[in-house]
């Protein structure tokens, strides 16, 4: 089993708080996780486990009195300092119960599929004059682009029997 390595409890409370104020800086994430990594000499990996485990954990809620959940946004006084940054309580209600089976979860997705309104056909919403325009105007716009490829290629055999008579002629034949 995976051993959990985390020595301080508001590591992921920082790691969060850092990550939003380089974000708001104009980082990519991933130019963020980066950035922590240099800053505190762990790994860009581990960086980025601390703040997806605290996200999850932040949207999941405390489970049967475990850790307390991270707040995702930091405050004001994380985004200036994170070092500074303090864990926050979220008060989460009890996750709704799980379904039983996995048949309740396909019945379900079926009926709402099969609540859903089916679109109409293009005859029967009277789109079919525009639809056929859409069509012409797809062709018209194809008869140009191969036109324009014939006409490229006309010019590249031009120029490789150009290109052939100069190697020729460099050889010596």
């Amino acid at each position: 089993m995976a051993k959990n390595n985390q020595r301080d409890p508001s590591l992921r409370t920082t790691t969060v708080a850092r990550v939003n104020q380089l974000l708001n800086g104009g980082l990519t994430k991933a130019g963020a996780f980066e950035k922590i990594s240099a800053e505190t000499g762990r790994a860009k990996d581990a960086v980025q486990m601390l703040y997806y485990r605290a996200i999850r954990a932040a949207k999941a809620g405390p489970k049967s009195g475990s850790k307390p959940a991270v707040k995702s946004a930091p405050s004001s006084k994380a985004a200036t300092s994170p070092a500074v940054a303090k864990p926050a309580v979220v008060a989460t209600p009890a996750p709704a119960p799980k379904p039983a089976s996995r048949s309740r979860r396909r019945s379900r997705k079926a009926s709402r599929r099969a609540a859903r309104p089916r679109p109409q056909s293009v005859a029967q919403s009277g789109d079919f004059p525009a639809l056929l325009n859409g069509i012409a105007a797809a062709i018209n716009a194809l008869l140009k682009h191969v036109e324009k490829t014939v006409h490229e290629n006309k010019t590249l055999k031009e120029q490789s029997a150009r290109l052939k008579a100069i190697t020729s002629l460099i050889r010596g034949r």
